[in-house]
């Protein structure tokens, strides 16, 4: 069991990957992290018809919630929460390296990874986790036939978010990736993200525009956790996810709490993590990765309309 101090999004994707490709494939692992503000899209996702590039200028990532803070964990020591790198900056957009949809990352939402043997994987068992975890916090959730979870009518489990940001009860996103002998799920679980910027960010412009080969997002109305128990934290939720956990997969380890301190020697100088922050930063891998997609662009001119097709 992992939790990661590190709110630093390329430092945690490339952790994710380096725990699900080195742990012991037989072995059932859990980590739990946040993110400073970010858009993350889906491996085989085209940017410019999921994401509002423009706005990722107009928003910087320095809310209250990014300042150093003391975050206390029953199952673990406590640990200051460090400060993002680049608090004067746009917020970034990443390709993550499993499919899905489009999702935001700040710190009022809470991203969970279960990793399993492939032969012990079943979708349907991980959302039972979290469901229950969520249950045990007091609100009354369920998973429906297609491994949704749902409040009452509501589906809340979603790859994508859309504009409409108060009508469905809180949000759990979710995706999945199998390789060889291993399987994992993740997602992310909106406490009390800024729903703001989510519905600007995850806004794109003249999509209808583009016509790609891309896996588009399934766009869903959103709300935070916080909005029916505002007690609800991610402290209260790490330590509920946990638990069901241990019960799931008779798990009696304490969790490793993974501390990303810039001066020491950390998991951040595992090189396989190094060059898997490289590669997420790079063109190749963030632009490069894009689909192949085809632009209509029409103007009205005086003297007749203009089609350009690129």
């Amino acid at each position: 069991i992992y939790v990661s101090r590190s709110i630093d999004p390329y430092f945690n994707l490339s952790f994710e990957d380096w725990l699900f490709r080195h742990a012991p494939s037989e072995r059932p692992l859990l980590l739990l992290y946040r993110d400073s503000p970010c858009v993350v899209i889906g491996r085989h996702q085209n940017p410019w018809k999921e994401i509002n590039l423009p706005a990722l200028h107009t928003r910087t990532h320095a809310p209250a919630a990014a300042a150093t803070t003391t975050t206390s964990n029953s199952h673990g020591p406590t640990h200051p929460t460090p400060t993002p790198p680049t608090d004067n900056h746009a917020v970034p957009w990443i390709r993550r390296r499993s499919g899905g949809g489009t999702v935001y990352h700040d710190l009022g939402n809470t991203n969970f990874s279960i990793h399993l043997p492939r032969t012990s994987f079943n979708r349907h068992a991980t959302a039972q986790i979290i469901l229950r975890a969520v249950c045990s916090l007091g609100i009354d959730a369920h998973v429906n036939e297609r491994n949704d979870i749902c409040v009452g009518a509501f589906k809340i489990s979603l790859l994508s978010l859309c504009n409409t940001l108060l009508r469905t009860y809180f949000s759990f996103i979710s995706a999945y990736k199998i390789v060889n002998k291993r399987a994992y799920h993740h997602g992310t679980m909106l406490i009390s993200t800024n729903l703001d910027a989510l519905g600007d960010l995850l806004r794109p412009q003249n999509k209808d525009n583009m016509v790609t080969k891309g896996v588009a997002s399934v766009r869903s109305p959103v709300c935070n956790l916080q909005r029916f128990d505002s007690t609800i934290t991610h402290d209260k939720f790490v330590n509920a996810v946990i638990d069901e956990f241990r019960r799931e997969y008779s798990v009696d380890e304490e969790p490793k709490c993974v501390v990303v301190n810039e001066d020491d020697e950390t998991v951040r100088d595992i090189e396989y993590i190094r060059k898997g922050m490289d590669e997420l930063h790079s063109w190749e891998w963030a632009l490069g990765q894009t689909p192949e997609f085809t632009y209509t662009a029409s103007h009205s001119f005086t003297w007749g309309d203009v089609v350009s097709i690129l």
